[in-house]
């Protein structure tokens, strides 16, 4: 009971400390990447980065559900319903995936339909790289989005707060030198989602090694 207070203060503690560097981050860092990216460069980026964003209302509040129903059968010592649940929600999110990233190839595939009149084709071939890109980082946080779920209805706060810190720092550490070489926006796409995947397994073998969770597929 104790060691657990202790780790809700702690998180607490760092939960202020995220809010504190993401500011400072974002506001040091953002600025930075428009300057390197020229208006047309970033604009594609954006774009690429605000319509696969829509994409992701297809978790439908999933990942809350699994905090409530994990949290509940864990107080009722209800293991097998909580491996069911798991198992059954994992089914579901790689569907998700599966949609998300069905629809982005679709997408990329069509891009100049949409966009021939305002970009040019060079552009329209970026922003295809860009959606396929984004399509498959989407896919993966689905994938793996489960096990974030579980970290959290089991309250491993500080663990979570910490990767979120980590998260935040490792965009600029990454990015920055990137651009200072001269990369652009398909590269930075690139970059981000090898930090997403880190992040995501971050989650997975937590689970697998700290939690002791294991999911089958169905």
């Amino acid at each position: 009971m104790i060691k657990e207070k202790n780790q809700r203060k702690m998180g607490v503690a760092l939960s202020y400390a995220y809010i504190i560097i993401n500011i400072i981050v974002q506001f040091l860092y953002n600025p930075f990447l428009i300057r390197m990216l020229d208006q047309s460069e970033y604009g594609i980026y954006s774009l690429a980065y605000s319509i696969i964003g829509y994409l992701t209302i297809l978790d439908l509040g999933f990942g809350n559900a699994i905090v409530v129903f994990t949290s509940k059968y864990k107080q009722r010592g209800d293991f097998e319903k909580e491996k069911k649940l798991h198992e059954t929600f994992k089914s579901v999110f790689i569907i998700l995936g599966i949609i998300s990233l069905i629809f982005g190839i679709i997408l990329s595939f069509n891009t100049n339909l949409f966009f021939n009149k305002s970009l040019s084709n060079i552009e329209i071939y970026k922003m295809k790289i860009l959606i396929i890109i984004l399509s498959m980082n989407l896919f993966l946080s689905f994938y793996f989005n489960i096990y974030s779920s579980i970290i959290t209805a089991n309250e491993c706060f500080l663990f979570q707060k910490i990767l979120a810190i980590i998260n935040v720092l490792l965009k600029p550490i990454f990015i920055i030198p990137l651009l200072f070489m001269g990369y652009k926006s398909i590269t930075i796409c690139i970059a981000l989602t090898i930090i997403n995947t880190i992040i995501l397994l971050s989650n997975y073998y937590y689970c697998k090694i700290k939690l002791k969770i294991k999911i089958k597929n169905k």
